[in-house]
């Protein structure tokens, strides 16, 4: 977090001549580092409250499904989504993955999976879904 700010900070100065003070910069640091190291305390202490499905269930007919479902990568600080498009046969027509910075709490995480799951399919022009 502290190089992180440090970085970011040199490249404000770098490409916009924003220079601070070396004393603030590194104030800043400390304090977003702080911050990061308070917040991971916090996660930690929460259970997940995530409840999952031990079926699929296909959609009505000429309907397609499509699963989410999100994964978190604490020590890069990064999250994944995995989303399969299944017809109501259950057969397999499309999917997609993506990693994304940031990381978030469990529900927060999910529902960005299913952000991008509905932007993908509405990119690809894929419409009558249940999510």
């Amino acid at each position: 977090m502290m190089l992180w700010r440090l970085w970011r900070e040199r490249n404000a100065e770098v490409w916009s001549g924003n220079a601070m003070e070396v004393n603030s910069v590194w104030s800043l640091a400390v304090r977003y580092l702080e911050d990061f190291q308070g917040v991971r305390k916090y996660r930690s202490s929460l259970q997940p409250s995530v409840t999952r499905c031990n079926s699929w269930h296909p959609p009505s007919p000429g309907m397609l499904k499509l699963n989410v479902d999100t994964t978190f990568f604490e020590d890069t600080l990064q999250m994944g989504f995995g989303m399969v498009l299944r017809n109501d046969r259950g057969e397999f027509c499309a999917c997609r993955s993506k990693v994304v910075g940031g990381l978030y709490d469990v529900e927060v995480g999910e529902a960005f999976g299913v952000l991008e799951a509905l932007s993908w399919i509405k990119n690809i022009g894929v419409g009558r879904v249940v999510v």
